[in-house]
């Protein structure tokens, strides 16, 4: 199952807290990813902090965050 973790202002706050909640939702067999609103040309420190952890997708101009999701083939079932 996936789980859709916002970046700024969530991610961004505490990047060890995450670091151990998404190693946690991992073991117990969820995928979590990054699902922020910001376009690719404007995530590269995202990129830079998140690295290869865990995928990141990024929204097309006004597009929605949960149909980003779909097209990169997610669905997740909650959104943090």
């Amino acid at each position: 199952m996936d789980i859709a973790i916002d970046y700024d202002g969530t991610y961004s706050v505490d990047t060890n807290l995450f670091h151990r909640l998404v190693n946690m939702m991992r073991h117990y067999g969820y995928q979590p990813f990054i699902l922020t609103a910001r376009p690719e040309e404007c995530a590269d420190d995202i990129h830079e902090a998140v690295g290869d952890f865990m995928p990141i997708v990024c929204c097309k101009p006004g597009q929605w965050k949960r149909d980003a999701a779909k097209e990169h083939g997610y669905n997740p079932v909650f959104y943090i």
